[in-house]
């Protein structure tokens, strides 16, 4: 039965140690999985997605952050312990077990047959078992190692020996199963290696002839692809040629991790045999000259001038983005932050002031207009003819004792009722109270002693007073009082009697 194994390269090169030939490096983008921080828990070693590995920062400087916070990269995320009690990062396909760098098909797999999770426990109950290894004479299916099927006991129908493959012709011993006819151990692979009848395509076993692609000329570490031998490093004095092998430096060579770390703020790259940059740093970007510089709201990385993206706006760059700042008067950030929408009544300024009241947005601000120009509470109002702000705000010309009202040019009118004058700013009735304190005081249809006679009040009468207003001078005081007086209104001296309760206000008649 065939099957798929991916094998991560050097994998004991990343658990003993590895030279500095061996670290190639992609930049790293992100944060994956931390790995847990103990004594035998710290990250030793991490393998890319296209099969570089990475056994420290000193090999792959580019990762000097992973390695130091013991953290995945985001291309690589997932954090796996190996059964030695060491942490390292790679990511394998669905459904496959992680074993000490393999990614392993436990189901069919020979040699880890029932593996699961990390693979690193021998409790075969464990979500991490780390799988058993068939007999010869025995193949994993489903997850469990099963006696090969070896045919007829007739010996003539033997398939071979397993040293001499048979044809069937061949009586055989019956002892080995051989390859034969027997589809659970094939006899041709294709382009993978046939190991012990099951076919396999790793790095150490690689192609119809289970070359190790380690061991190639001037390699340090190989890797098969789709049954061929390609290098991934090569050795001192040693570059890739392009073509999966390794040809000798010509004084112009190109060392990857050298190159990696050779521009500031940035990441370079071998291309042939010239270091490039391929990218920088997070708040860099690439200038004429090949190299990184700081990033400004003029050029911002990838996003080119922020001060001109946005209409009607001004934009500053923030880390490698352009942000908008402010937009022009009139205009506001929209609920998105990406653009700058034309100010309104329902929004004014920003999204969220919504002018009412009377008020109307003006220059990003909501403001009382011409017509109604005082604020008051928060309602344009014109305090010249309001009859609620009459003059000034919360100044009300509402009168109970009047039959009407009304505010012009910010004075309160009002028309009293029958029974009420106009005293103090307002209609008042006969509330205050007072007694005569002279012998005989007469009561005169206006404040002057000379005004017709109505009649006369005795010493010690009470009398309802509305308000006083200003007359002839009598005993001290120009005040004369408007009394309530034989279903009328009266006028007496205030010098002749004493108020018992209440105020009295100067009354407009």
């Amino acid at each position: 039965m065939k099957h798929k194994l991916f094998i991560l390269p050097l994998l004991l090169c990343a658990l003993m140690g590895c030279s500095s030939e061996s670290s190639v490096n992609p930049a790293g983008t992100g944060w994956g999985e931390l790995c847990p921080g103990s004594d035998n828990g710290t990250l030793k070693f991490i393998v890319t997605n296209d099969l570089v590995l990475c056994s420290g920062a000193d090999n792959c400087p580019v990762y000097a952050s992973h390695f130091e916070q013991s953290t995945c990269p985001g291309e690589v995320p997932s954090c796996h312990l190996s059964s030695r009690g060491d942490y390292y990062c790679m990511q394998c396909p669905e459904e496959t077990a992680v074993c000490d760098g393999l990614c392993i098909d436990g189901s069919v797999n020979h040699k880890y047959c029932g593996a699961k999770g990390d693979c690193n426990e021998a409790d075969p109950t464990s979500d991490d078992f780390m799988g058993v290894r068939c007999k010869t004479t025995e193949k994993c299916v489903d997850a469990r190692c099963v006696a090969v099927d070896t045919g007829s006991s007739d010996p003539g129908e033997q398939p071979g020996t397993g040293d001499d493959p048979g044809t069937g012709d061949d009586p055989g011993t019956g002892d080995d199963p051989g390859t034969g006819d027997d589809p659970a151990i094939p006899a041709n692979c294709d382009d993978q290696c046939n190991d012990n009848g099951v076919c396999v395509n790793t790095d150490t076993q690689c192609g119809p002839s289970c070359t190790n692609c380690n061991e190639l000329p001037y390699v340090s570490a190989g890797t098969c692809d789709h049954g061929g031998c390609k290098a991934k490093l090569c050795v001192d004095n040693y570059h890739l040629d392009g073509n999966g092998g390794c040809t000798a430096d010509t004084g112009s060579g190109c060392d990857a991790a050298e190159c990696a770390v050779k521009y500031p703020n940035g990441v370079g790259k071998c291309d042939a045999d010239t270091c490039v940059l391929d990218r920088c740093n997070s708040g860099y970007h690439p200038n004429d000259h090949g190299q990184c510089e700081p990033n400004t709201d003029k050029n911002c990385g990838n996003e080119g001038d922020c001060t001109k993206k946005y209409e009607h706006g001004n934009g500053t760059c923030v880390v490698d983005s352009c942000k908008l700042s402010n937009c022009d008067i009139n205009y506001h950030i929209n609920g998105s932050g990406d653009a700058c929408e034309i100010d309104g009544d329902e929004h004014c300024g920003d999204e969220m002031t919504h002018c009412t009241g009377g008020k109307v947005c003006t220059n990003g601000t909501c403001v009382c207009p011409v017509h109604l120009p005082t604020d008051c509470g928060g309602t344009c109002v014109n305090t010249s003819e309001s009859t609620e702000h009459c003059g000034s705000c919360n100044h009300s010309c509402y009168d109970s004792n009047a039959s009407s009202y009304s505010c012009s040019q910010s004075q309160c009118q009002r028309v009293c009722s029958s029974q009420s004058l106009n005293c103090g700013d307002r209609c008042v009735g006969a509330d205050i109270a007072g007694k005569v304190h002279s012998g005989t005081l007469n009561v005169r249809k206006s404040a002057s002693s000379s005004s017709t006679k109505l009649g006369s009040l005795k010493n010690d009468s009470s009398v309802s007073i509305f308000g006083y207003v200003i007359g002839e001078t009598l005993n001290g005081t120009n005040q004369w009082y408007v009394i309530q007086y034989d279903g009328g209104i009266g006028y007496v001296s205030a010098g002749y009697v004493n108020i018992t309760s209440g105020t009295a206000q100067q009354c407009t008649i």
